[in-house]
């Protein structure tokens, strides 16, 4: 029996939606993957979970009912203002792990609550959209409105938030009374579903990274995450690391890998790669927008290969995602929209900043769209 692929760091995300964990330090010898053929061929046939799509709301929208799950452990939370007391008619749960989120959103939906407040980071969400988009939990997808009270916000800060540190969730639980300006106020996304090889459960979140940015993140993480660093201040040591590397051409975290990529929208490729990211996000932190596919599809991914011609000074056009006519794939840049990518490859990824491992023996990672979640923007 295949082994799930092994989550390394620090998430208190448990087994229904993520892989198992394990040790990090794993030096076994990496094998080169096998070239992908007819990629798209041998897509995965999704799961069917029975839920209806996040309901279209029209102008004339009846009061919606309005639940709340809050993670007090959060980066930012302060209980002060981050603290639901809403009364009886607004149910609010805490929940820090995993398991806990799933009981959380049990009891909500059992309470037939249509607009789900998530208080919480990068990490609460992801699984909050694992259990809501594949979970089979809610008869009918809520609209979420994304309360950003942890240490990174990246989700949050793309598809739109809900600031209640001013205001207080008043504001909230009176639009819920009275929705209006519904299509100003709600973004549709598409959720990234990562199907991760082996016997392991597919799981959601909204951005995928390997090569040089999960070493970049990994080791700002094991060296600095006890400096409690908030905001875009991780991220912009994590990026300022990865540039160094760059520069002074540091192997601990430009080591490649090996990576046999397929996707539905251009030519597959198998090459060592040093970057690689996927997400249906439009700007991630610190405003950076490394893609510039042209396909009509959600999901965007950026590789840098090897020896990409000149990287260090064109850092800058790859971040903003500003098409020149040396990013072509002879000059080792790639881009590219999709609906579906597989990936197989022996090394670590991150998915919205938790880490895990893939193994080729498990089979592809696959990329796709769990399909479109509506959030509320206030």
């Amino acid at each position: 029996m295949h082994q799930p692929p092994r989550k390394l760091a620090c998430a208190t995300i448990g087994p229904s939606f993520r892989p198992a964990t394990a040790d990090h330090d794993q030096t076994a010898s990496l094998q080169r993957p096998q070239a992908v053929h007819d990629c798209v061929g041998s897509q995965r046939n999704v799961p069917v979970t029975g839920v209806r799509p996040t309901p279209a709301v029209s102008a004339d929208q009846r009061p919606l009912k309005l639940g709340i799950l809050y993670n007090a452990h959060s980066g930012r939370h302060n209980k002060r203002w981050a603290q639901p007391d809403l009364g009886a008619d607004v149910p609010a749960v805490a929940a820090k792990s995993d398991e806990e989120i799933r009981a959380g959103l049990v009891v909500l939906a059992e309470q037939d609550v249509q607009l789900l407040a998530v208080a919480g980071g990068d990490g609460t969400v992801q699984s909050v959209l694992s259990h809501v988009m594949l979970g089979g939990i809610f008869a009918r997808r809520p609209l979420l409105a994304l309360v950003p009270t942890g240490s990174t916000n990246m989700t949050a800060n793309d598809v739109g938030n809900v600031s209640v540190k001013r205001d207080g969730w008043q504001r909230l639980q009176a639009w819920a009374h009275r929705p209006t300006d519904i299509d100003r106020r709600v973004v549709e996304r598409d959720v990234l579903r990562i199907d991760p090889g082996g016997a392991a459960p597919a799981f959601c979140g909204m951005f995928f990274g390997a090569g040089a940015i999960y070493n970049a993140v990994e080791h700002t993480q094991r060296h600095l995450h006890h400096y409690g660093l908030r905001g875009d201040v991780g991220p912009g040591v994590a990026f300022g690391r990865f540039v160094k590397a760059v520069a002074i051409g540091d192997r601990r975290l430009l080591s490649p890998v090996d990576v046999a990529l397929c996707d539905d929208m251009s030519e597959p490729f198998d090459e060592a790669s040093i970057l690689l990211l996927a997400s249906t996000l439009k700007t991630l932190v610190l405003g950076l927008r490394p893609f510039w596919g042209e396909e009509d599809a959600p999901l965007a991914w950026t590789a840098i290969t090897e020896g990409a011609q000149g990287f260090l000074r064109r850092i800058p056009s790859v971040c903003r995602g500003r098409r020149r006519r040396w990013m072509t794939p002879n000059h080792g840049y790639r881009s590219h929209n999709t609906r579906h990518l597989e990936l197989r490859f022996d090394g670590g990824y991150i998915v919205d900043g938790e880490f895990f491992t893939a193994r080729v023996a498990d089979g592809p990672v696959v990329l796709s769209s769990a399909g479109k979640a509506g959030f509320v923007n206030l």
